[in-house]
């Protein structure tokens, strides 16, 4: 623990000095500066209330099996009983949802959450919550793992501020982009980019001076195997990757060219550094780094980072994608285990992060695998997943904080069954993969465009669909008479491009404002 902390110490003090970071890190005090949250105060707002909003959210329809209707709905009430305003006396700038797992607001949690509160962006506080984190941005730029509810203050006990546990998955720029994919919502990509700056460069205290890498903590996965000596975490150091990347997407988008520059040109550096230190091309996998500066043979969900970050080539792509598809490793009865069997430590009930089956993470391997047009491998897991949470549904009649990967069960960690009613980040399989991947819709609304894959053969659509300043309504009835042609209707507000994927065919329509009919 002295070296890592030595190390820490030496990781910042070179940082600082280096040549290779000149002016932002003199100009982190100008960064923060320009962070708008740090001046906001709360405007008293009601909190929406399920039974008045219900009919405003999204409608599915899902003929095929409305059960999935019923988990769809359950989850929106769960999540509503999870709004929250700022306590009395405390700093927050908004209302927020609450993973309820304790007293904190938890970063990587929160981030998570947003994506499944995109799909109600107009009544719900959901990408607002990260307004809390902004507020609590330390001079620094650092942005803390855990805040408190009622202070506002970073909750240290576990995670001190300066440490590879309070610099926990800076996924926030990814959030945004996410939440921007459907909302098209420019002013506040303008608004969170200097803080987001900020706290970009505040990873320079956890970057070891010798690898160029980025130290990793129990706070990623808490009781995974790989934590004894390992140093460089190859999910943090993906991250800042993906970080970088999103933060040259925000700054091209919001006209600032020579920044995005200068992210891609960071993010190339450390993609380099990470395939030339953290790849196997024995075994076709990337790890982490021990406190040897060796690679560190623990394999682990960990790897698939480097998908969402675009580290991988595309041969590296293949294998990582190969290792999905093997039953011996991660493609178990519930996909995908966060330690696949292989691994000595491996749980087949879950044992929290030692194998159990988590809906981030998930989503991490999904959204990873379509980057590299995986398409077909990242429904299946989607689907894996969703259908498995929903036969635990059926039988608890809730949704769980993970899952075990080898049994249709809750997961179990040192004979606890895991949290029920995990309106977390749990809420974005029954919410967020529902609507992507078995209504098959997914939103492009900066270029104001729909994607429908449309697999099921019983009628399946949905309406009141929210993007952008648009509202759709979309079906596509089961197939009538002899002929399999099947009607679709759609209603929409302004004018789009609608694209279909159907029985390998692929349909572009350029809906217009009202009710626009066709067969496929």
């Amino acid at each position: 623990m002295k070296k890592i902390l030595s190390l820490w110490t030496a990781g910042l003090f070179c940082s600082l000095l280096s040549a290779q970071v000149p002016l932002d890190m003199v100009k982190q005090t100008e960064y923060v500066a320009k962070n708008p949250f740090k001046t906001s105060t709360y405007k008293q707002s009601p909190l929406p209330i399920f039974s008045q909003t219900k009919d405003l959210l999204p409608q599915p329809i899902f003929d095929e099996d409305k059960g999935y209707l019923d988990m769809y709905w359950k989850t929106w009430e769960l999540a509503f009983g999870r709004f929250r305003q700022p306590a009395p006396g405390s700093p927050f700038v908004s209302n927020y949802i609450d993973e309820a797992f304790n007293e904190a607001l938890f970063l990587w949690d929160t981030g998570f959450m947003t994506m499944f509160c995109n799909y109600a962006y107009r009544y719900v506080p959901g990408i607002q919550s990260l307004d809390n984190f902004y507020y609590s941005q330390m001079a620094d730029g650092e942005i803390v793992r855990e805040i408190d509810e009622i202070t506002g203050q970073p909750r240290s006990k576990w995670a001190a501020p300066g440490t590879a546990a309070s610099l926990n998955h800076p996924i926030l720029a990814w959030a945004e982009l996410e939440s921007f994919r459907i909302t098209n919502d420019i002013e506040r990509l303008k608004k969170i980019y200097y803080p987001l700056v900020a706290y970009y460069y505040a990873y320079n205290k956890i970057k070891d001076p010798i690898s160029g890498l980025y130290y990793g903590s129990w706070a990623s996965m808490d009781n995974s195997p790989r934590l004894p000596g390992m140093l460089c975490s190859i999910d943090t150091s993906s991250e800042v990757v993906l970080f970088a990347r999103c933060l040259a997407s925000i700054a091209k988008i919001t006209g600032l060219d020579e920044d995005s520059k200068k992210f891609n040109a960071d993010a190339d550096q450390l993609t380099s550094l990470i395939n030339g230190k953290l790849w196997n091309d024995k075994t076709g996998f990337y790890y982490d780094l021990n406190d040897k500066e060796q690679i560190h043979n623990v394999k682990t969900i960990a790897g698939y980072w480097t998908l969402v970050a675009g580290i991988a080539n595309k041969a590296q792509a293949g294998r990582l994608a190969t290792e999905l598809k093997d039953t011996a490793e991660f493609k178990r009865t519930h996909m995908v285990p966060t330690v696949p069997a292989s691994e000595p430590e491996f749980d087949p009930r879950g044992s929290y992060w030692r194998g159990g089956v988590w809906t981030p993470t998930n989503i991490m391997v999904i959204e990873g695998l379509k980057k590299y047009g995986y398409d077909q491998l990242a429904s299946e897991i989607a689907l894996n997943h969703l259908e498995n949470v929903y036969k635990i549904f059926k039988k608890t009649g809730t949704v769980w904080e993970f899952y075990q990967p080898d049994f249709v069960e809750i997961g179990f960690s040192e004979g606890h069954k895991t949290r029920a009613d995990f309106t977390g980040w749990s809420a974005c399989a029954p919410i967020k993969l529902f609507i992507e991947h078995k209504i098959g819709v997914n939103i492009d609304a900066p270029n104001n465009m729909l994607v429908w894959n449309i697999a099921s053969n019983d009628n399946v659509g949905i309406n009141k669909l929210a993007f952008g300043s648009n509202t759709v309504d979309i079906i596509c009835h089961k197939p009538v008479g002899k002929s399999g042609k099947r009607a679709v209707v759609i209603t929409a507000q302004f004018p789009y491009t609608l694209i279909i994927h159907y029985h390998n065919r692929t349909i572009t329509k350029k809906i217009k404002q009202g009710v626009t009919n066709f067969t496929i």
